[in-house]
């Protein structure tokens, strides 16, 4: 719109053309062409204008004609009007009629377009003109700069931001209307003097309405020469006045002498230009930030050092939590500020039970981020802080708990909720209670965070879904719950309720009476539970307790978790009953010191776990196991396991430091134990076992390094009736200065397994064997891989392959590279006892120093040992090199070729039959088709000793250290027995 400024001018020039016509009857001039100019001064910005005004046909008492104009301001306001009229001489007046087509372009660049329609009368004495204006163009809409902040902020109980504004500038349509008067005054000095007053309304859609009068003067001094002046006023664009001359070219015709005739050429009359106007319709400043449900969010301010009888606006907060209990709507947020960090005013707890609220401690900053008003620590630069985070305020309920509605220092019953930045000590009941209870109710988030609970007398912190609820999301984070007298944190679904994800992150949970983080599918189920950052240290029982018990797991991810110094376990993932849990993934986690178990996994009474994976883990100083998964119960199962970068050291009882067992009919799936160190544990170091019924379909052990353990170093059995350990894989293995053997694998059920393979090994300085596998209480074992062992100074033997009772059997043990020096007694040996069965090939055994024999094949009490022994040497420093003996009852079949037995303290080879069954021994030529080409040699007593009862030994095609074959001087003959040595080799085959 334009508004008063201080002077504009309008220049106009006129020019009129007037075809030729004829002589007037009275002989008065005919009107001849005309070209105007004129000057207009005004109080408005400056305006020029430029109107071409011409007949186009014309008699002598009427015109029609043709005007153009084009006006521009100094504000870059450029209009044009194109119009045509038609005036006619009637009887006491000239009526006429025109219509325009206007087109403005305003500063702003906006393009108007109008339709204007006139009607004139003019007369001797009055005139009357009326105007009606029509946009053909809509509003145009603009922003305005920001003039306010640039950020959301707090005001009154909001927050509220600013930003650009909005200017609407809009063509408005109205009308104009005049009426005029020849004033009887100076008629004999100048052509005619007329006034005219008149009014003018121009309305749109949204800017305001332009009303006002006009008022103007005319004086024609001369038929070529008009002075004017105009004061026309309204409301919006004040009062504008202007004085206007004109000059004619080459003259007007005279009004004294033509009269109305005269008065066919003068330029119609309407407003100057196309009338717009602009509003702002928006400021931008001021406007309140909306929550979800799209109102104006609300912000309730309790601060308990303001003065009584405030409104909850940051400018006069409530003093009592309960003030802003009883002002609760949906979606509102709660600001608590620390106040003077006790709990006066806030000691009657606060109860939620609307949807969609916000309660936040000053204890994290108050930030605008995504679009809503939430709590963040340390917020990024996407977020706005609103209130900067000072301390926590403390909240408390000293009022008697008599349900679990009461006593509760927060109580939230309402769906998606956030409580964040406060403390939570002393309440009667818990520190801070969300609960969803009744037949479909559903809670979409439950969302706890930067909050501590500490000294309740119940729980710390609780989240529970009961009587057929269910909550969507439930995440803990940033939480502290330390010294409550029952559980520190708890998430629990009962009565076929139902959490569907549970996320924790950066929880401590210490020094609580009972679990510090408890998670309890007890009979409603929980789907996903992600465990990320954990503390949770000298609790009572356990640390972390992940528990379905008649309800059912989804996946449980426990990532990053310390617990230590707990009375029971570190961290306990317990499947119970018949739902069971997908899948259970625990990373970086360390457990130490705690009163049984550091970390444990359990799939029991008839319950299933898909998965158990555990990586970067550590148990440490705990008095049973520190790593134990365990499927336990007829129908429960671990379907599999994967243990990786496992360290478990100085269990205090008598148990190992890494336990995978499958027990009392309970089935564990493939096991894979990879990369774990465990030392000075109270039993064995690893201990993989199926007992009581129990089965494992597969033990895959490799890369494990176990020492200084009260017994065995890596225990891998079966044991107890019905138990099943049907395939070991073990590579890698290193056990050094155990109490008991270095590796046991021990088949011990009486029931069948398919292989046992295992390669690679070190064994060191054990008390009883280096590696000893056995089966034993009539147990079969289709086939056993030993292969790449190294094995010296243990208390006993190096190697020990046995089948130790009354039905027991290994069908095929293949023993190849096994290297066993100074152990004290043997260095290898493959041992059938007690109406047993075993068939073993031994090649590429090298067996020094041992205390007792080199090479050991012995049978007994009615022990079947089948057994071929080739390419291997016994040497430097045994009592007997190779040893082949079957005792009361035994049978023995040894086939022994390409072997090298020298250098041993007594007997080189030592064949003794103190059995009533059958014995075979061949060393070349004999019934076991033996090619020979052994080398028994310089043994301090004698290269062999044979006693088969005054039976006879083939040993052809042997060398025996010179090229005339056996001395006399290198054999003891035992009871009439004798040795076919010949023919022999008469020079060293090597081997």
């Amino acid at each position: 719109m334009r508004r008063s400024g201080f002077f504009h001018t309008v220049a106009f020039i006129a020019f009129c053309v007037t075809p030729a016509g004829h002589a007037r009857a009275d002989g008065a001039e005919r009107m001849t062409p005309r070209f105007e100019t004129g000057l207009r001064l005004g109080s408005d910005r400056g305006i020029t204008t430029t109107e071409v005004w011409a007949p186009v046909a014309q008699t002598e008492d009427s015109v029609l004609y043709g005007d153009i104009r084009f006006s521009r301001d100094d504000g870059n306001n450029l209009e044009g009007n194109l119009g045509v009229g038609y005036r006619a001489v009637h009887a006491e007046a000239v009526l006429g009629a025109h219509a325009w087509i206007d087109r403005r372009r305003t500063e702003r660049g906006s393009v108007f377009n109008q339709a204007t329609f006139g009607v004139e009368a003019l007369g001797r004495d009055l005139d009357a003109r009326a105007n009606a204006y029509f946009p053909l163009s809509g509003a145009k809409t603009y922003a305005t700069p920001n003039i306010g902040r640039n950020a959301p902020y707090l005001a009154g109980a909001g927050v509220f931001y600013d930003t650009n504004g909005t200017l609407v500038e809009e063509p408005q349509g109205g009308f104009d209307i005049e009426l005029g008067y020849r004033l009887p005054l100076f008629e004999d000095h100048a052509e005619a003097l007329r006034v005219y007053a008149g009014g003018y309304r121009f309305d749109g859609d949204t800017a305001p309405t332009v009303a006002g009068w006009r008022t103007r003067v005319v004086a024609d001094v001369t038929p070529w020469l008009r002075f004017g002046a105009r004061v026309q006023k309204d409301g919006e664009r004040g009062t504008q006045s202007f004085i206007e001359a004109t000059l004619r070219f080459p003259g007007k015709t005279s009004f004294k002498r033509e009269g109305l005739r005269s008065r066919l050429d003068e330029s119609p009359e309407r407003d100057v230009d196309i009338v717009t106007s602009s509003k702002v319709t928006d400021t931008g400043i001021g406007k309140p930030v909306l929550h979800e449900a799209g109102s104006a969010q609300r912000v309730l301010h309790v601060d308990n050092t303001a003065a009584p009888g405030g409104n909850g606006s940051v400018e006069h907060p409530y003093n009592t939590l309960k003030a802003a209990e009883s002002a609760l709507q949906p979606y509102d947020v709660v600001y608590v500020h620390e106040g003077d960090g006790t709990t006066i005013g806030q000691d009657q707890g606060i109860v939620i039970d609307k949807q969609d609220i916000k309660l936040i401690g000053s204890g994290v900053d108050l930030v605008y981020q995504d679009g809503q008003v939430t709590a963040a620590a340390n917020p990024g630069g996407a977020a706005t802080v609103l209130a900067r985070a000072t301390g926590n305020p403390v909240i408390t309920n000293t009022e008697a708990s008599v349900s679990v509605y009461t006593g509760n220092g927060v109580l939230v019953t309402a769906d998606n909720c956030l409580v964040a930045g406060l403390t939570a000590q002393g309440a009667t009941l818990d520190g801070v209670r969300i609960q969803s209870n009744g037949n479909g109710t559903v809670f979409e988030n439950a969302t706890v965070k930067n909050i501590t609970t500490q000294s309740n007398a119940s729980y710390g912190l609780t989240v529970l879904a009961s009587n057929n609820s269910r909550m969507q999301d439930v995440l803990l984070q940033d939480v502290v719950s330390a010294s409550n007298a029952g559980i520190g944190v708890l998430v629990k679904t009962d009565t076929n309720a139902e959490i569907a994800r549970v996320r924790t992150e950066n929880l401590t949970a210490s020094g609580n009476g009972a679990e510090g983080f408890y998670v309890s599918a007890f009979s409603g189920t929980i789907g996903n539970v992600d465990v990320e950052n954990v503390i949770a240290n000298g609790n009572a029982t356990t640390g972390v307790l992940l528990r379905n018990q008649g309800g059912g797991f989804g996946d449980l991810s426990i990532d990053n978790l310390t617990a230590n110094g707990n009375g029971s376990y570190g961290a306990f993932v317990w499947s119970y009953g018949a739902a069971g849990t997908d899948s259970v993934t625990l990373t970086n986690a360390t457990a130490s010191n705690n009163g049984i178990i550091g970390l444990y996994t359990k799939a029991e009474n008839g319950s299933a776990i898909g998965r158990v994976s555990m990586s970067n883990v550590a148990g440490h100083n705990n008095v049973s196991n520190a790593i134990r998964v365990e499927g336990s119960g007829a129908g429960s199962a671990v379907d599999n396991v994967d243990i990786e970068n496992a360290a478990a050291s100085g269990t205090t009882g008598l148990s190992s430091g890494l336990v995978v067992i499958a027990a009392s009919g309970g089935h564990v799936g493939p096991s894979i134990i990879h990369s774990v160190t465990a030392h000075n544990n109270g039993a064995s170091g690893v201990t993989v076992t199926a007992q009581s019924g129990g089965t494992i379909d597969s033990a895959t052990v490799s890369n494990i390094n176990s020492y200084d353990n009260t017994q065995h170093g890596i225990r891998l059995e079966e044991t107890g009736s019905g138990s099943i350990l049907s395939r070991i894989a073990a590579s890698n293995l290193t056990a050094t200065g155990n109490d008991m053997s270095g590796i046991f694998v021990s088949y011990a059920s009486g029931g069948p397994a398919q292989s046992a393979s295992l390669s690679n090994i070190t064994a060191t300085g054990n008390t009883n064997h280096g590696l000893n596998i056995a089966a034993t209480g009539g147990s079969t074992v289709a086939q056993v891989e030993v292969s790449g062992v190294a094995s010296s100074a243990n208390g006993q033997e190096g190697v020990r392959v046995e089948t130790a009772s009354a039905g027991s059997a290994i069908t095929s043990a293949t023993l190849t590279d096994i290297a066993t020096s100074n152990n004290g007694r043997r260095g290898t040996m493959v041992y059938a006892n007690t109406t047993s069965q075993l068939t073993a090939t031994l090649s590429g055994i090298a067996s020094t120093g041992s205390t007792d024999h080199g090479i050991y094949l012995l049978s007994q009490n009615s022990g079947n040992l089948s057994a071929t022994l080739r390419d291997s040497a016994a040497t430097s420093g045994s009592m007997n090199g190779v040893s082949i003996a079957a005792q009361t009852g035994g049978l023995m079949s040894a086939r022994v070729e390409r072997v090298t037995a020298t250098g041993n303290t007594q007997h080189g080879l030592f064949v003794d039959d103190d059995t009533v069954n059958a014995f075979t021994a061949d060393l070349g030529g004999g019934a076991l088709a033996s090619t020979g080409h052994n080398r028994i040699y310089g043994n301090a007593a004698a290269d062999i000793r044979v006693d088969l009862d005054g039976g006879q030994l083939k040993a052809e095609n042997n060398w025996w250290g010179v090229n005339t074959g056996l001395a006399g001087g290198e054999t003891a003959l035992d009871a009439g027995s004798t040795i076919d040595a010949a023919p022999f080799l008469t020079s060293d085959p090597g081997i």
